[in-house]
C-alpha cells in the first residue's frame, strides 16, 4: 500500500524559536545514513531504491527549513535513496552551503523568517555556481494557485503542497539525483576527452616534427647520390634512387599535413575581423605555380570580413582551392568562390568543375586519412578534408558537400557572426 501523507507538524510555534530551539544557528545537520524511516510506507518499495542505489556514490541534497520537524520528516521520506542530506534552517545557512559544497538539488520552504524561500531562490539562481541547482518547493502556504506561478518565475523546477505523498517526493529527489549524477559524469568524461585529445595532438606534433629532420636528411643524401652518382649507376640502380626519392617526398607530404592538422586543433589566436578577399587574394599567390600549370582560373566573388583566425583561415581556403584545382577532369579547372547572408553568418562555397564526389562519399570525405575520387586521380593524404572540418567547426561552424545536382563539386562552409565564447 502506497505511504500516508507526510504531513506539516500541527503545533506551529513561532518559527525563529522552533528553529533555534532544534537547530542552533549556523549548524548544519549532515545525514550519511539516516536514522528513521517514513512511517507506514511500503517496505517493499523502500528495498527496492536502497539495492538501486546502494552501489552509486552518494550525492548531496540540500534541505531548507527552518521547522525541525518538518526537516526530519523529509529526512525520514528521503531515507531509502541513500544519499548525504545537509539539513539547515534558513536561507542564510542554504546560500553558505552552497557556497561550499555542490548538491544535486534543494528542497526549500517558502515561509520562513527573515529570508524566505523565494528570496532566497532568487539569490541562488543569480550566483553562476549554483544557476543550474534544481531548486523544489516544499509549502503548506495557503492562496497556492499564485504561490506555484511565484515559485516557478524564481526558477523552481518543481512545487510540492504539503502534506505530499512520501513515494511522489522520493520519486522526484531520486530523478534529479540521478541527473546530477549523469552530468558529473559526462562532465567528467568530457575533460578526460579533452586531456586524451590534447596528449594525442601533442604527440602527433613532436612525432611529426622529430620524423621531419631525418627524412630531410634523407632527401638530401638521395639528392646528392643521383646527382653525382647517377651516371655511375645502371638503369635499376637509377630506379631504386627515384623511387627513394618519390617514397620521401610522400613522407614529407603526410608529415607537413599531419602538422597542419595538429595546428588546428591547437589554441588559436584571439579572434579578429578576417578579410576573406585578403585571404583569398595570398591563397592564389601560393598556389600560382599550380594555377599556371594547371592552367586553372580562380575567381573570387565579393567575400565578407568575418571574425575568426586569419591563419587557419587561409589554410582553410587553401586546402579546398588546391583540392578542386587537383581533381580537375580533362577541362582547364574553374573554380569560383562565393558567399551569401544566411541565419546570423555567411554561407561561403567554393565551386569546381572536377570530378565531383560520389554521394555515399559526401559524409566520410571529411574523416581522417579517408581518399576518394576516381582511379587514377592524383593522390592526397586524406588530411586535408579532415583539417578543413577542424578549423571551421573551431570557428562555431559547418562544412559539408553540396548534395545539388550538378558539374564538379561544391563545398559548403557556414561561419556565424560570433566566435565560441562569444567574441565577435
Amino acid at each position: 500500500m502506497p505511504e500516508p501523507p507526510a504531513r506539516d507538524v500541527g503545533d506551529r510555534t513561532p518559527r525563529g524559536h522552533a528553529a533555534r530551539r532544534g537547530l542552533p544557528r549556523g549548524q548544519a545537520r549532515r545525514y550519511d545514513s539516516p536514522r528513521t524511516t517514513a512511517s507506514g510506507g511500503s517496505r517493499e518499495s523502500s528495498s527496492r531504491l536502497r539495492v538501486a542505489m546502494a552501489d552509486e556514490p552518494q550525492t548531496n541534497i540540500l534541505v531548507v527549513d527552518d521547522r525541525p520537524a518538518n526537516l526530519r520528516t523529509i529526512e525520514a521520506t528521503l531515507e531509502p535513496l541513500k544519499q548525504r542530506l545537509v539539513c539547515v534552517g534558513s536561507g542564510t545557512e542554504a546560500l553558505d552551503q552552497l557556497l561550499r559544497e555542490t548538491f544535486a538539488c534543494v528542497l526549500l520552504d517558502v515561509q520562513m523568517p527573515g529570508m524566505d524561500g523565494f528570496e532566497t531562490a532568487r539569490y541562488i539562481k543569480g550566483r553562476p555556481r549554483t544557476a543550474e541547482t534544481p531548486i523544489i518547493f516544499i509549502t503548506a502556504v495557503g492562496d497556492q494557485r499564485h504561490q506555484v506561478f511565484r515559485g516557478y518565475s524564481v526558477g523552481a523546477v518543481d512545487y510540492v503542497i504539503k502534506p505530499f505523498e512520501a513515494e511522489v517526493l522520493r520519486a522526484k529527489v531520486k530523478a534529479f539525483v540521478e541527473l546530477h549524477r549523469t552530468s558529473v559524469q559526462l562532465q567528467r568524461r568530457t575533460e578526460e576527452l579533452k586531456r586524451s585529445n590534447e596528449a594525442l595532438e601533442q604527440f602527433a606534433y613532436i612525432a611529426s616534427h622529430d620524423l621531419s629532420e631525418p627524412l630531410n636528411t634523407i632527401a638530401g643524401f638521395t639528392g646528392l647520390l643521383s646527382q653525382r652518382y647517377g651516371a655511375q649507376l645502371d638503369d635499376q640502380g637509377r630506379e631504386f634512387v627515384e623511387h627513394i626519392g618519390t617514397a620521401t617526398g610522400r613522407m614529407q607530404t603526410l608529415i607537413r599535413d599531419l602538422l597542419g592538422y595538429s595546428r588546428a586543433g591547437g589554441p588559436a589566436a584571439a579572434a579578429e575581423p578576417v578579410d576573406l578577399n585578403e585571404v583569398l587574394d595570398h591563397v592564389r599567390h601560393a598556389l600560382h605555380a599550380t594555377i599556371e600549370r594547371k592552367g586553372a582560373k580562380v575567381s573570387v566573388r565579393k567575400l565578407p570580413t568575418v571574425p575568426g583566425d586569419r591563419d587557419r583561415l587561409g589554410q582553410l581556403f587553401q586546402n579546398l582551392v588546391s583540392n578542386a584545382i587537383k581533381y580537375c577532369s580533362d577541362k582547364a579547372p574553374q573554380v569560383e568562390v562565393q558567399a551569401a547572408r544566411e541565419n546570423g553568418g555567411w554561407r561561403l562555397s567554393v565551386q569546381d568543375n572536377g570530378v565531383g564526389v560520389d554521394p555515399s562519399d559526401r559524409t566520410r570525405i571529411f574523416d581522417m586519412f579517408t581518399r576518394v575520387g576516381p582511379a587514377g586521380a592524383e593522390e592526397g593524404t586524406g588530411i586535408g578534408l579532415a583539417t578543413c572540418r577542424r578549423i571551421v567547426e573551431a570557428h562555431g561552424g559547418r562544412i559539408w558537400v553540396d548534395d545539388a545536382k550538378r558539374d564538379g563539386c561544391r563545398f559548403c562552409i557556414f561561419l556565424p557572426d560570433r566566435q565560441p565564447g562569444g567574441v565577435d
